[in-house]
């Protein structure tokens, strides 16, 4: 009873500073993305942390590869180099608006106990327990996909369900060719995080453990820590948080309206008040015999009792006009808190209705932008397929033109080839022919040389037998001048002569040239 009444007490004292800051904030730039000042009225107000101990140990969310299979996630890199770190860079300034501010409340989902954040715009973050660490889930007012959720080794950036970026434990992008590889888990955790908003939505809200929170919250501080410092080592990512650095406005002011709802003393348990009630009858008193009365001192006595009667009806009466303000006073609390929760009821069913309705648009969007890509990727197709026909055609006639410039080529081969065996053959024509030639001229020369040498031989041997006739022809006159001499000499008387021998032969006779 005291319990929740407390509770109670100190939820409408933080809805009351929410609408405060709220209204103070309606003339003031939001971020992108945030929604009015009337959202605060409506958000789910925090409950405090409950100081008891669990009944048992909630059931840790499965680990990364223990999620249930999903689609594998489509992959949109993002238009510019300093784009890939809006996401990480809007989730880093909500983890600046919840300061160290513990949860808002819990859920219960599969047997785990998911925390829950929800700003003043909207937007919320859900963290899980896991054997691996802290899991974070990011999502902008309304939407039920995240923008960024986180493990204990990479985050993923979405943009509008498809993998835009990845980054390391340190918040720094991986390269746009490491995306393909983390599609198939960005894919389950996308899943997983579209059902954790669902549960967020239709559970009970329960108040977190103190015990948990005080166990857990160094862990996150640190690695939120560790994302600041990387923002201010990032040259990249420090000058895309300076082009945004008016979102950081509307942080503060969640930061401070949660630091002062921190701040705010928890009231007194609520007691009823009682009914006012006269003074008890008197015990009764002995009977005795009532003792003489002295008039004056019975009027002194009178006028006593009466005074005391009216101080006490005009106690009882103040008693009940407090008693009775008090009443109305919580009356009319009641009423304005009756009144708060009506028009709350009513501008939560309002933005459910637009929520709902910009879901529905936003489906709608989604389902004609996945109509169009799909339009996109058959045009793709077919231009793919007709770039390949034109391929395969270009293909062809390569291979047509290489097959007739191979013909060619060997035609030509064959051309040169038989101009080659031609020329060959009339060189070895000619050869032949200058070598017949050679041959006939030499056996010309050679006939002339016997010709010529026959020639020789027979006017040699026409010479030899000239000469012969002549030497004949000589000695038959020689001896026919010898016969004459002789016969002269036989005809004249015979002297012995000095000049003859003595056989009568002549001496020193010489022979006759012819």
């Amino acid at each position: 009873m005291n319990r929740n009444s407390s509770t109670h007490g100190t939820t409408l004292l933080f809805t009351s500073a929410l609408g405060v800051l709220a209204l103070s904030a309606c003339n003031n730039a939001t971020a992108p993305g945030q929604a009015t000042a009337v959202n605060a009225v409506v958000a789910p107000a925090p409950l405090p942390l409950d100081p008891n101990a669990p009944m048992s140990v909630p059931i840790e969310a499965p680990p990364a590869a223990a999620l249930p299979p999903a689609p594998r996630v489509r992959v949109a890199a993002p238009r510019s180099r300093e784009a890939r770190y809006d996401y990480v860079n809007r989730a880093a300034g909500l983890n600046r608006g919840f300061a160290d501010s513990p949860p808002d409340y819990a859920v219960d989902y599969q047997g785990s106990r998911p925390w829950v954040w929800r700003a003043q715009n909207g937007s919320s973050r859900v963290v899980e327990s896991t054997p691996e660490g802290e899991r974070y889930y990011y999502y902008e007012s309304g939407a039920d996909q995240p923008y960024l959720v986180r493990d204990s080794r990479y985050t993923y950036g979405y943009d509008q369900g498809q993998l835009a970026v990845v980054y390391d434990s340190y918040g720094r992008p991986l390269p746009d060719g490491a995306l393909d590889g983390q599609a198939v888990l960005a894919g389950q955790y996308l899943a997983r995080a579209a059902a954790l908003y669902a549960a967020v939505q239709q559970q009970r809200h329960e108040a977190a453990y103190a015990a948990n929170w005080q166990a857990r919250q160094a862990a996150m501080m640190q690695e939120r820590q560790a994302w600041e410092r990387q923002q201010q080592q990032n040259a990249d990512w420090r000058a895309w948080n300076d082009q945004h650095a008016a979102d950081e406005a509307a942080w503060r002011r969640e930061a401070d309206a949660r630091r002062a709802f921190a701040s705010v003393p928890s009231p007194p348990p609520y007691v009823a008040p009682q009914q006012a009630r006269g003074p008890y009858p008197p015990a009764p008193q002995p009977q005795t015999p009532p003792p003489r009365i002295d008039p004056a001192a019975q009027a002194r006595v009178q006028q006593a009792q009466q005074a005391q009667a009216d101080a006490a009806r005009q106690a009882q009466l103040a008693d009940q006009a407090r008693l009775m303000d008090q009443a109305r006073r919580q009356q009319a609390q009641a009423q304005l808190q009756a009144q708060a929760q009506a028009q709350a009821q009513a501008q939560a069913q309002a933005q459910a209705r637009a929520a709902d309705q910009a879901r529905q648009a936003e489906q709608a969007r989604l389902a004609d932008q996945a109509r169009r890509q799909q339009a996109q990727v058959q045009a793709q197709a077919q231009l793919q397929a007709q770039a390949q026909a034109q391929a395969q055609a270009a293909q062809q006639a390569r291979v047509a033109e290489q097959a007739r410039l191979a013909e060619q080529v060997r035609r030509q081969q064959a051309q040169a080839e038989a101009t080659r065996q031609t020329q060959a053959a009339a060189q070895a024509s000619a050869q032949a022919a200058a070598q017949q030639a050679r041959l006939a001229e030499q056996a010309q020369r050679e006939q002339a040389r016997a010709a010529a040498a026959k020639q020789n031989e027979a006017a040699a041997q026409a010479r030899a037998t000239a000469q012969a006739d002549r030497q004949h022809q000589f000695e038959v006159e020689a001896q026919a001048r010898a016969k004459a001499r002789q016969a002269a000499a036989d005809a004249a008387p015979h002297k012995p002569r000095p000049d003859r021998q003595d056989n009568g032969a002549p001496r020193n006779t010489v022979t006759p040239q012819p």
